[in-house]
């Protein structure tokens, strides 16, 4: 429980019966964050008040306000959101609030204390003395307890490579330490491998993200590397010349995906789908741009790192993509340059998307309108659909909000980009854009797997949420 301020005394209890309100945070405010050219800090918990009604909650960054997003619980309500820490507070503490506002207008404050911005702790790797600084890669391979002979496997084929002018930062996760001397035995003898750890279990997310922090000012290009696959020899070499010819950002390939046993399982990532990498909306909703085709500039780290706060499903390469399209342009290597391989536990594989036809899509929808017309079926169909539709809100919606607004904040936007990044702004006008979207991807033969009527579910879903707390106060 939080403690209020002023002269307000104790929070209350565990909410049980009549008493004052109290907050309770989900996670503890950091005591300091890497704040870079601006970063993100999601404060998020429980406000309950049994003996009053809560009209909003404020959380305050040194006396700057924003509304907070709640939820009707019992007894309550549950708050999120996401406040910025601007780059100009780094080297300096910041306080943080949440101000309740109760129905008789009173507004109690509750400190959550303060949390330092610091700048980007870079920890970077040295590079050995004989290789040229121009055009030198820095591959970043995060690795997690990987099958030994997978990942022998894969270092061999980079050692393989036709472009030998890199260096490898193998950034491990919590392997265990006899199986983590067996891989930095099998590269003993090639000092452009370089080990480094984590100090606790950090997930492949940040895991990533550390292993970037870890690349050395001198390198040109960042290549990144998962623990278990299988590179072409020209891989890095036709990389580059297409990020060169192109003057792109970045640049990413095919793969061909197989199975554990090296069976071919598709000849092309793209079976049913689209490649998009041009189109920032539709990148921003369904990522095409996988994290070990990729190679883009170093100069790009300025601006990706720190990562987000993670917030749903977050991918490394999907934030790294989305980056170097609002900056800049993406290009492609259209054929496969390495075996993705992939396994019943991969984080996440292969995935074909379907395309539904017109006369699918009116299927599907008689179908839903048969079920709205059976007062059995409609009620807990309707219940289901809006629960689901809230998870996609909170976990996605979120999300690509979050990684919006950090551009925004760190990068210089064209007018069009920012317009694009805006999809998930709240109200009415997310929903409207969304199915805007929805119309340009079907009409267009577009693929995103309706990854935009989803979130449009999901925004909608916020809208009712919203009206139902409402509701609720009304009641009260």
């Amino acid at each position: 429980m939080l403690r209020r301020e002023g002269s307000y005394g104790r929070s209350g209890g565990d909410g049980a019966g009549a008493g004052p309100p109290s907050v309770c945070l989900h996670s503890p405010l950091p005591s300091s964050v890497e704040t870079g050219r601006g970063q993100f800090v999601v404060v998020s918990g429980d406000c309950l008040a049994p003996a009053e009604r809560i009209d909003t909650i404020h959380v305050s960054l040194d006396g700057r306000r924003e509304a907070a997003e709640l939820s009707p619980i019992p007894g309550g309500v549950s708050f999120w959101q996401a406040v910025l820490l601007p780059r100009d507070r780094i080297g300096r503490s910041c306080r943080l609030q949440v101000l309740v506002r109760l129905g008789s207008g009173q507004e109690i404050p509750f400190s959550l204390g303060e949390t330092r911005c610091r700048k980007v702790r870079w920890q970077p790797v040295s590079v050995p003395g004989e290789l040229p600084r121009k055009g030198l890669i820095a591959i970043c391979m995060a690795t997690y307890h990987p099958q030994l002979h997978a990942f022998q496997r894969q270092v061999d084929s980079i050692r393989a490579q036709t472009y030998d002018n890199w260096i490898c930062i193998v950034n491990d996760d919590g392997t265990p330490s006899d199986a983590w001397e067996k891989m930095r035995r099998h590269c003993a003898g090639d000092e452009r491998f370089r080990f480094t750890r984590n100090g606790q279990n950090l997930g492949f997310y940040h895991n990533f993200e550390q292993s970037l922090k870890r690349v050395p000012a001198a390198v040109e290009y960042v290549a990144l590397s998962d623990q278990d696959d299988v590179w072409y020899p020209t891989k890095l070499s036709r990389l580059v010349r297409r990020l060169r010819e192109t003057g792109a950002t970045l640049v990413y390939s095919d793969m061909r995906v197989v199975d554990a046993d090296g069976n071919e399982l598709a000849p092309s990532y793209w079976i049913n789908r689209k490649n998009e990498y041009r189109d920032l909306e539709a990148l921003l909703v369904a990522n095409t741009v996988t994290g070990a085709a990729s190679l883009f500039r170093r100069d790009l780290l300025d601006l990706a790192l720190p990562f987000p706060p993670r917030v749903g499903d977050a991918f490394h390469d999907h934030w790294l993509a989305c980056v170097a399209l609002s900056t800049g342009k993406i290009g492609y290597v259209d054929a496969p340059l390495y075996d993705y391989y992939q396994y019943g536990g991969s984080v996440i594989g292969h995935c074909d998307f379907v395309r539904f036809s017109l006369l699918q899509r009116l299927a599907s929808l008689i179908r839903f309108c048969s079920r709205m017309c059976r007062p059995s079926e409609a009620r807990p169909t309707l219940r289901r659909k809006y629960v689901s539709a809230l998870a996609i809100y909170r976990g996605e919606c979120r999300r690509l909000r979050l990684v919006g607004n950090t551009l925004q904040a760190r990068c210089r936007l064209t007018r069009r980009a920012a317009r694009q990044l805006d999809l998930f702004n709240g109200g009415v006008s997310s929903v409207a854009k969304l199915l805007w979207l929805h119309g340009k991807v079907v009409t267009r033969g577009k693929t995103t797997d309706d990854a935009e009527l989803r979130l449009a579910m999901g925004s909608f879903a916020r809208l009712v949420e919203q009206r139902r707390k409402v509701r609720v106060h009304a009641a009260d």
